[in-house]
């Protein structure tokens, strides 16, 4: 660790210096206007030398990062858009400021022992990851995304330099035609790709590199792969993971072999879920996320000559779903909010019994400062970045660190190119991402990644099309819009309960971690769940409760991969917290003799 003085700041971490003393962090990758390539700390030197215009210099970055800097004029950390690479700060008792990318760093630095955040523990078990800027120990954040945050007097001083903002909602549906308009935002977005591709490419070739695309066999994914097969010179080839029988590996390998790429398919099975994957998973995201969260990344070989591409987060700036559209008001938002991410069947009552002790009123507090800087004015829209603020951030981006820790990777989906153009296109464009499918029918699926619009989506059982049925019902919702929004949020809670009855989550045994299917059909597993969990006891958590919980068979999937994965989580959370903070008391103290 290093302290830079007057700032009382501190970089738990790796930098480099230069002759004057200023010294400057990064990681990930950036475009700089001109289309320059940044790496690592090429970034953090880049942002330090930008003469006083840190928020400006990063939003004109385009990539994935993060970076930290010191220089005479300031001493700042700074976070891309979307918040893809983490970085962790804490102000101590002593007045000084700790940061890094590892977050273990940071909580070692404390002078008192850590301790467990009792609205991060409820998160972790109602929602499975972490909302806004806590994560699991108290009194260590992660930085907001879109933040540059300048460190004085020992104190942070966040500026959000980048929202995500959509055009308003029309106040009536617009019955004229639209098709012009349709054919114009088309070749908006098809110049678009064709700059990703570029993009791609320029990347690729700056590190002798071709492209390891991650596939579920979605349509996210199948964008990823139509654009590479068009927009893109770059060699590719597939992988997938899940937990077999798995639909998802089967279309992805179904695509792979229509595209002539080739491809792998990673099994993950029970036998993955022990102690050892436990400790390393929550040494990589756990502080903020459940363990399950990228598991299966972790068993996939790692990536030797190929540049890791994640596609799974095209929902950030494309979908607009028809829960959305129903919302009117702030308080409507908070119910919708509330129902579509922290509700799963019992969720409420058994969240109590496994953590008796955590007091009522904080039950509602990380709800209500993720929602803090919320446009009352456009509560449709703050339905979508609220999801992309947080569960993206915290759970679906965090997957991509396990890939960052083993090579090069990009997130091409997050590329201004395409982020700008979804955030201003008219609203009938957006719902159920109808511009996004119809491009990709129409553009991306044709020549060479034409068999990707034939494939049978998995769960759908038919090949994709974009049609504007959705649209029309918006059309219908908006004319009734306060009304079903009322009805939704007060309706919804007992529509939930009721489909939780009639169609009861038995077999689910896809996806990359069934937790309850192997729970019911492994012994191992069930038993290294059940020590794991009776060792869980603290000062939130009920041991005992969770036990009960896990064996109880009318507890749902969602419960398994919330709470008792979340359960396991926190526990091992607290262990690591007080493992790396009592090794660092070691360490000072034999320096100290």
């Amino acid at each position: 660790m290093r302290n830079t003085g007057s700032a009382r700041f501190i970089w738990a971490g790796d930098r480099t210096t230069g002759a004057d003393g200023a010294w400057w962090w990064g990681r990930g990758y950036a475009f700089a206007p001109g289309g320059h390539l940044l790496e690592g700390d090429d970034i953090g030197r880049y942002l330090a030398h930008a003469g006083g215009r840190t928020e400006r210099a990063a939003a004109e970055l385009n990539g994935c990062f993060a970076a930290a800097f010191s220089t005479s004029a300031e001493h700042a950390l700074v976070t891309d858009r979307y918040g893809t690479v983490p970085i962790y700060v804490a102000v101590h008792g002593d007045g000084f400021v700790v940061a890094s990318d590892d977050p273990w760093a940071v909580v070692a630095a404390g002078a008192a022992p850590p301790r467990l955040d009792p609205v991060a523990v409820l998160d972790m078990l109602r929602l499975g990851f972490v909302t806004g800027e806590r994560t699991l120990i108290d009194g260590v954040a992660s930085l907001s995304l879109g933040t540059v945050g300048r460190v004085a007097g020992g104190s942070i001083v966040r500026n959000r330099y980048w929202r995500i903002r959509y055009p308003s909602v029309p106040d009536r549906p617009s019955r004229r035609d639209t098709s012009a308009d349709d054919a114009l935002w088309m070749e908006v977005l098809d110049d678009a790709y064709t700059e990703v591709g570029a993009r791609i490419d320029a990347f690729c070739a700056a590190r002798g590199r071709g492209l390891r695309l991650m596939s579920t066999g979605g349509l996210d994914t199948r964008v990823l792969a139509g654009m590479l097969a068009t927009r893109s010179n770059t060699s590719v080839e597939m992988v997938s993971y899940g937990a077999p029988p798995d639909p998802d590996m089967d279309a992805a390998a179904t695509i792979a072999q229509a595209m002539g790429w080739p491809f792998t398919a990673v099994e993950v099975g029970p036998d993955h879920a022990d102690d050892r994957h436990l400790r390393a998973a929550v040494r990589e995201i756990g502080i903020t996320a459940r363990f399950t969260c990228g598991a299966g990344a972790r068993m996939v070989p790692p990536p030797g000559n190929a540049v890791t591409v994640c596609g799974h987060t095209g929902f950030l700036s494309s979908d607009m779903q028809r829960r959305n559209l129903m919302i009117a008001t702030p308080a409507q938002l908070r119910r919708m909010i509330n129902l579509v991410h922290y509700t799963y069947p019992g969720s409420d009552a058994l969240v109590r019994q496994a953590a008796p002790t955590i007091a009522g009123d904080l039950w509602d507090r990380a709800l209500e400062e993720s929602l803090a800087d919320a446009d009352p004015s456009r509560p449709i829209t703050e339905m979508h970045r609220w999801a992309a603020e947080n569960r993206h951030r915290k759970l679906v981006h965090l997957e991509a660190q396990v890939y960052a820790q083993r090579g090069a990777w990009m997130y091409p989906l997050h590329d201004h190119a395409l982020v700008d153009v979804f955030v201003n296109i008219p609203w009938r464009l957006r719902v159920a991402q109808r511009l996004y499918a119809r491009h990709a029918v129409t553009r991306l699926f044709t020549g060479r990644g034409e068999p990707l619009g034939r494939i049978p989506r998995v769960g759908h059982g038919g090949s994709f099309e974009a049609n504007d049925t959705v649209y029309r019902g918006f059309e219908l919702m908006q004319m009734f819009q306060p009304v079903a929004g009322a009805v939704a949020t007060r309706v919804g809670p007992l529509a939930l309960a009721a489909k939780s009855r009639l169609r009861p989550e038995w077999n689910l045994t896809s996806g990359p971690n069934p937790l309850r299917h192997w729970f019911r059909t492994d012994a191992r597993l069930r038993a290294f769940v059940l020590e794991r969990l009776g060792d869980a006891t603290n000062e939130f958590l009920d041991g005992a409760a969770l036990r009960r919980i896990a064996l109880d068979h009318a507890t749902s999937e969602n419960a398994f991969q919330r709470l008792i994965a979340g359960a396991l989580t926190i526990a091992a959370c607290e262990e690591e917290a007080v493992d790396v903070w009592r090794s660092r008391r070691g360490v000072d103290a034999a320096r100290s003799a």
